[in-house]
């Protein structure tokens, strides 16, 4: 196990976490999603975990600040919810965010834990989510991890950055020079061969690909739902109209059963 770069990891969501706990309202938002140029890949996400038929056990792969724990809970309010990740500082702001959003309702646990080494048992949950953590971690063995912990006939979804635009690529250099992403995650962004190895470990299998023309949003000083809707949309029917051209989306969405 490459112990620096999971350190290099760690210490930079621990940095982003400090920095929203010390804001005046030091909790996630849910919903911040539906602004964001990505809007079309989160609606892929969500309504792929809504397919899941009344899961009991429920992990969210690397939580983060827990936004999309919170979701998992509100979409599936009887099942137990997990939410692990290697950063117990961004833990603390989705136990934060549980609190304040969740009062009154079943909350998900939030557990410090190594993705390439979990403290589960085999086939324990019903459905797993990762939202765009597998650039953080060694891909074959969080993918190991992920199908041991999954039961027969369980859903696994996940939501990546793709890593084939080479305009995208650029931008993640200059963001491992401004600090906002680490080395080792902009170097092992999900690409095709590990889309191919993915399928490989499931039975049912489904890719969408989304966001092209709507990371032209990123650079507007406002976010609107409706405009992102709109080109999300746009790039929807773009992408599968000339379907050579997925590659060098932005985002990707998995969805796929582990065989019975």
């Amino acid at each position: 196990m490459e112990t620096d770069f999971m350190q290099s990891e760690m210490n930079h969501y621990d940095s982003a976490a400090d920095h929203i706990r010390r804001s005046s309202t030091p909790t996630s938002d849910p919903t911040r999603a539906l602004r964001e140029p990505i809007r079309q890949s989160y609606l892929g996400w969500l309504s792929a975990i809504r397919s899941a038929p009344s899961p009991q056990r429920v992990l969210d792969y690397c939580a983060g600040l827990g936004q999309h724990t919170l979701t998992l809970q509100n979409e599936h309010p009887r099942a137990d919810v997990v939410g692990i990740d290697i950063s117990a500082k961004s833990l603390q702001v989705g136990i934060a965010s549980a609190a304040r959003l969740a009062a009154g309702k079943k909350r998900p646990t939030f557990l410090q834990m190594d993705a390439h080494r979990l403290d589960f048992p085999d086939a324990h949950f019903d459905l797993v989510s990762d939202f765009g953590s597998l650039s953080s971690l060694r891909f074959d063995l969080a993918m190991a991890e992920i199908v041991r912990v999954l039961r027969p006939g369980g859903l696994f979804v996940a939501v990546e950055t793709f890593g084939h635009n080479p305009l995208t690529n650029l931008k993640r250099r200059f963001n491992v020079a401004r600090g906002t992403r680490t080395t080792w995650a902009s170097q092992h962004i999900l690409d095709m061969e590990q889309v191919s190895e993915m399928r490989k470990l499931f039975g049912d299998f489904r890719v969408e690909y989304h966001v092209f023309f709507s990371l032209l949003l990123g650079g507007l000083p406002f976010k609107s739902e409706t405009l992102s809707s709109a080109l999300g949309r746009f790039d929807d029917w773009f992408l599968n109209r000339l379907g050579f051209l997925r590659k060098y989306a932005f985002k990707v969405v998995v969805c796929a059963r582990k065989r019975p």
